[in-house]
């Protein structure tokens, strides 16, 4: 081994705690880098193969009951690759905690006769389901009982309780779990759902396309069809529901975050490659004086250059070792957690090879590139400039306006005084440290306000239902008959009949169209205070007027204000006039849209009726809206009309919270993941920069300095820079919360949203960067100031 390659080893080994602390600096870029690919890899990898292999269904279609000759008829449709019968009967069910929640029964064969939504089995028991038995949906673990052998409650539609023996779970990947549904799924056999509702054979057939599977028009011509072939056999249709088909329901929510992940992983490398920059310029300074000697003993400016660069290389595998276990780690961990939210698993411990890639790419050539620079400007200075630096600084001429600013300041002790003039005594090397730590800290407050602006904006459309309870009977009723038996109970205030229907908006040519899902609330109704984005909301003497959502137009960009639609509803084409646009939020399998109780009732032949009721109660107490739901519930059954199901408004609007949780702790997550990566680095920055003054520390301390004024004086220049980045990172997070805003607002909500600021998170940023700055400069001070002098005016 040459002496220079010597030098290289003798630089890493001699100097463990400089070594610690570039690696680390080298390391974090790695590590944020290779956490976002790991869990992007995973995540778009195990969710898609998982998916695909239950074979999901291309969509369904809804109609009176019918039998398996007529699933045979369907197989044998042009383009019907698979088709299979089920059934949907809804219903509540007791909870362990003696509350009850929706849930819907559904009718299987057995496990292994599913060809399309296939279940995985979980722990079911021995002979498989058996009648008047259930197989349960592994996400209601915790939420409903689930040993096998246990008993299940359920009431139907008309109050009858009926028990069911528990056996098994399963997994149902083509559902949304219970905690983002808060609805439960059950399973049981064909005969007994036949015993629940008395008919024979299947209310739905599930189908799946032979070729091009995720063609929306496509699957809906052969929906069409099938549509069809039922109408003919005598067996009425209520609609057909087709639904990003070949796509997981929650694949936009899922596309949205990895677009965002994918953003903050670019920030996080920008942020180490100024973090590599940083600390290689620090390196190269502490060896000026080395690179004089070598150069004046004959070491050419190549020689010097290689070396170097070999060192930078060398910190750099140090960094991959720390970097790819620990992100590999990270980003399994929060794949898992987050594939977790939505019924899936991670499949098994890897490192994906783009995520090793990136990683030895990031350790290897953002240094390289980094330290570049500074190695050949270090590399250029002649004998006498390198052994003539003492790494003291030299004379402080102040010479610029922040100097001269510094001069004026007046009352502060001379250590206060010395610490501020070191700090801007390198103004290079502060404008890179100042650049890192500003960007660390604009990122995460940036995250902060989005996450805050992002509840803001859930917590406006949530809010606009005002509805304390909401009831749905099996089937229409009189409205005036349902609104007496109603206001009749003591704590209800008002009663509306609204109406729902679901239609399908065509194009300009009429060549394709998109499912809607129409809301009719009364004319003047008091119980819905829309977030309008443009346009009006409905007044009661509107015909054929529309009101679409952001939802709809996300997709269908051509519907606009003032422009004619057509939609096709109960079978019939009908024209309508879009005279406004609402903001909502959260997955619906339909684009919602509102009109008219009055018009949509005069297309669907329901005038005067109404299966669909909200009550407003007295009093918002939550107890008191579950109390009211069960008395309406009895009242209505007393009078004949059967209830499909009952919901509270806290609980709607809990339901609705809990889909925008996912996102909400996503952000938390990336908010820490940016606090880490920017405390490393300003962990690594400090100590660089403390380790750089040893020296300096040696002559301060020969003047008589006592240790604990020179550990106040570098805490204090590290506050000092610690705070300063926060200013500027302040500024600098506007610009980037109004962004993120806009994007993550698209991404979820279908429209920008408002930006938020958030307190907190700049006063969590101020105390971490406070924080760790001082931390990150007393312990390399302390022993600093623990070496002699001698070793201190020889340090190198």
């Amino acid at each position: 081994m040459g002496p220079r390659w010597r030098k290289v080893v003798a630089d890493l080994i001699g100097n463990k705690t400089r070594t610690a602390m570039v690696a680390l600096s080298i390391a974090v870029g790695a590590f944020s880098v290779g956490t976002i690919t790991t869990s992007y890899a995973l995540i778009l990898q195990d969710m898609d193969a998982q998916y695909q292999a239950v074979v999901p269904y291309s969509a369904f279609v809804a109609a009176e009951p019918f039998g398996d000759d007529v699933v045979e008829a369907i197989r044998d449709i042009p383009g019907v690759r698979e088709a299979e019968g089920r059934s949907f009967v809804p219903g509540r069910v007791q909870m362990l905690n003696g509350q009850w929640t929706s849930i819907q029964l559904i009718s299987i064969p057995s496990i292994e006769d599913l060809h399309l939504n296939r279940l995985r089995p979980i722990n079911i028991a021995r002979g498989g389901l058996g009648d008047q038995e259930v197989y349960l949906e592994k996400s209601l673990v915790g939420v409903t009982p689930t040993e096998i052998g246990g008993t299940l409650v359920t009431e139907t539609t008309d109050r009858k309780i009926k028990r069911f023996r528990i056996a098994g779970t399963v997994e149902d990947l083509t559902l949304p779990p219970y905690p983002m549904a808060q609805t439960a799924w059950a399973y049981v056999t064909y005969s007994t759902m036949e015993s629940l509702t008395g008919e024979a054979g299947h209310n739905t057939v599930y189908f799946a396309v032979r070729e091009r599977p995720k063609d929306e028009e496509h699957v809906r011509a052969v929906a069409q069809a099938i549509t069809d072939k039922l109408e003919r056999s005598g067996h009425r249709t209520f609609f057909a529901f087709v639904f990003r088909p070949g796509e997981h329901w929650g694949s936009s929510i899922v596309q949205a975050m990895l677009t965002l992940l994918g953003v903050l992983g670019f920030l996080a490398v920008l942020l180490g490659g100024f973090l590599v920059v940083n600390t290689i310029s620090a390196l190269i300074g502490q060896q000026i004086r080395q690179i004089g000697v070598m150069k004046a003993i004959g070491a050419m400016s190549r020689q010097i250059v290689v070396m170097y660069l070999g060192l930078v290389l060398s910190y750099s595998v140090v960094a991959l070792v720390i970097a790819v276990p620990l992100s590999t780690l990270a980003g399994f961990a929060f794949a898992r957690g987050f594939l977790a939210f939505f019924g899936f698993e991670v499949s098994r411990f890897r490192i994906p090879p783009e995520s090793l890639i990136l990683q030895v790419a990031v350790a290897f050539a953002v240094p390289l590139v980094a330290g570049t620079l500074p190695v050949l400007s270090g590399t250029r200075i002649t004998v006498r400039e390198a052994v003539s630096d003492y790494g003291i600084g030299g004379n402080y001429v102040p010479r610029g306006l922040i100097d001269r600013l510094i001069d004026r300041i007046r009352g502060l002790s001379r250590p206060t005084m010395l610490s501020i003039r070191n700090a801007f005594l390198k103004k290079r090397r502060m404008a890179l440290t100042l650049t890192t730590l500003s960007l660390a800290g604009a990122v995460f407050m940036s995250v902060f306000n989005v996450r805050v602006s992002f509840a803001v904006a859930a917590d406006e459309v949530i809010n606009s239902l005002l509805a304390n309870v909401n009831i749905t009977l099996s089937r229409p009723q009189r409205v005036e008959a349902v609104e007496r038996t109603l206001m009749a109970l003591p704590d209800v205030d008002r009663v509306e009949g609204w109406l729902s229907a679901t239609g399908q908006m065509l194009t300009a040519d009429g060549k394709s169209a998109t499912d809607v899902s129409i809301t009719a609330p009364p004319g003047g109704s008091e119980l819905i205070k829309p977030v309008m984005t443009e346009g009006r909301w409905l007044q009661p003497d509107d015909q054929n007027a529309l009101v679409v959502s952001n939802l709809l137009t996300r997709g269908r960009p051509d519907v606009r204000v003032g422009e004619t639609v057509t939609v096709k509803v109960a079978g019939k084409e009908s024209t309508w006039i879009v005279i406004g646009a609402v903001k909502l939020a959260g997955n619906f399998l339909a684009a919602p849209v509102y009109a008219n109780y009055g018009y949509l009732a005069g297309l669907t032949g329901l005038q005067g009726r109404s299966s669909e009721f909200r009550l407003r109660t007295r009093s918002q107490d939550p107890a008191i809206e579950t109390n009211t739901a069960d008395e309406a519930k009895a009242a209505l059954l007393r009078e004949g009309m059967r209830v499909a199901d009952t919901a509270t408004g806290s609980k709607v609007k809990a339901d609705n919270r809990q889909s925008f949780d996912i996102v909400i702790l996503f952000l938390m997550i990336m908010s820490m993941l940016i606090a880490a990566v920017g405390g490393l680095g300003l962990m690594g920055t400090m100590s660089i920069n403390v380790l750089e003054r040893t020296r300096e520390i040696g002559v301060i301390r020969a003047i008589g300095a006592s240790t604990g004024s020179i550990v106040r004086m570098v805490v204090t220049e590290g506050v000092l820079i610690g705070i300063l980045s926060w200013l500027i990172g302040s500024v600098l997070s506007l610009p980037i919360s109004y962004a993120m805003c806009y994007a993550v607002g698209v991404a979820f909500l279908a429209v920008p949203m408002a930006l938020n600021l958030s307190l907190v998170g700049f006063a969590v940023w101020l105390v971490l960067v406070a924080v760790i700055a001082a931390l990150a400069s007393v312990l390399p001070a302390l022993n600093a100031s623990r070496i002699t002098v001698r070793e201190a005016l020889a340090y190198e």
